[in-house]
């Protein structure tokens, strides 16, 4: 896996403005790449605990039978977080400013997303 790559897919996602925040998660909670407004994270915990809020949607999936789940939004007052699913064993994790519509935030979150799939193969 080429990092300078998938960073350089991270930068394309975060051209979009309301973008404050890509990271690409494994899904044991490790940052592996990180673009934007890092400054004030505590990278390591982010990581953690965006694998931990995917991991526990899944396992609420996975008890009512049903699917796991393409991406989780955690939605705040100021701003929304995005955990999209890469396959098996990584997460795509944006933070968001006011977003009124977040459909143009995830066509561009799932253009990022096929990109780095392939880059990761």
């Amino acid at each position: 896996m080429d990092k300078s790559s998938l960073i350089s897919s991270l930068r394309e996602l975060t051209s979009v403005s309301e973008v404050e925040i890509a990271c690409l998660i494994n899904k044991d909670g490790d940052v592996e790449a990180s673009v934007g407004n890092i400054e004030t994270l505590q990278l390591e915990t982010f990581g953690i605990m965006s694998a931990t809020i995917f991991g526990a949607a899944s396992t609420a999936n996975e008890q009512l039978k049903k699917n796991q789940p393409n991406k989780i939004i955690v939605d705040s007052a100021d701003g929304d977080t995005i955990i999209r699913s890469l396959g098996k064993k990584f997460l795509l994790v944006i933070r968001v400013q006011n977003v009124e519509d977040l459909n143009e935030i995830f066509e561009k979150m799932n253009e990022t997303a096929k990109s780095m799939i392939k880059k990761m193969r």
